[in-house]
């Protein structure tokens, strides 16, 4: 991954000895899927190598509290304009909290999810029938996520929704200004997720 980003032996060589390598390139490979551009992944490169330094990695779990308290350490080592700072924190928390729920290292209440039977039946079919790779069936279950609470909170079910609520859905999504694979890769989860057949409860 790192040999993807950089072109430089020393740079490549410094983020293949810093610690957790295998992670980081874990993550930036997940968000390369995303379809991050290789400039934002180089930055994002460069954030994470700084985690083990201000994140408490020494244990099991890590709250968001901490990653707060941690981008508030990490804010002060750097000398950047109060708006560079503020993007800068909000980055730091963002990547933070994102890597270590992919690690399954974060902290977080757990709340009752809409769907969740369905949920789960997709993400099995995906994982044993098609065989896709855990970091795909990770990146899945986020997208889907967001469409089956937002279904919720339109008081909708998996029973009667439509292609133009999908529709509707997309359109949220596109006002982000997310990237067109972005988008395209959330329409290919959210179509078959929704209208894939599950034994309604």
């Amino acid at each position: 991954m790192f040999e993807q980003l950089f072109t430089q032996p020393v740079a490549i060589a410094h983020h293949h000895s810093s610690p957790y390598a295998t992670e980081r390139q874990q993550y930036l490979a997940h968000l390369m899927e995303e379809g991050r551009s290789r400039k934002s992944l180089r930055i994002i490169a460069e954030l994470l190598m700084s985690y083990a330094q201000h994140l408490p990695m020494h244990r099991a779990d890590v709250c968001l509290s901490d990653i707060k308290v941690s981008a508030e350490a990490w804010a002060k080592t750097t000398s950047r304009s109060a708006s560079c700072l503020r993007d800068g924190k909000r980055q730091f928390v963002l990547h933070a909290t994102k890597w270590l729920r992919l690690l399954g290292r974060l902290c977080e209440p757990q709340v009752e999810h809409p769907f969740a039977l369905q949920r789960e039946a997709f993400l099995r079919f995906q994982r044993l029938e098609r065989g896709l790779a855990p970091i795909t069936i990770d990146h899945y279950w986020r997208s889907i996520d967001e469409l089956l609470i937002w279904l919720s909170r339109e008081g909708k079910t998996l029973w009667d929704v439509t292609p133009d609520d999908i529709a509707l859905h997309i359109q949220r999504i596109a006002k982000r200004k997310l990237k067109r694979t972005s988008i395209a890769h959330q329409v290919a989860v959210e179509c078959p997720a929704t209208f894939v057949p599950v034994e309604k409860r």
